[in-house]
């Protein structure tokens, strides 16, 4: 397989997901900016968002190993 096809497959794979992502994100980001002082809300998302990285990163490395 060329680099270049491994290449357009991941981008429109990852283009086909984004509705997904945005749906499960979406509402967890809502409810805690909700939550939060205004001035408090984006450290609040960033930290939300990567710990939802590093817990799906740890899921997939307990699956495929």
């Amino acid at each position: 397989m060329s680099a270049a096809a491994l290449l357009a497959s991941a981008a429109l794979m990852g283009l086909a997901g984004t509705p997904h992502c945005a749906g499960m994100c979406a509402a967890g980001c809502a409810a805690v900016a909700k939550l939060c002082k205004p001035q408090q809300a984006e450290r609040a998302l960033t930290g939300v968002l990567i710990g939802r990285l590093i817990g799906y990163g740890l899921a997939g490395a307990a699956v495929a190993s």
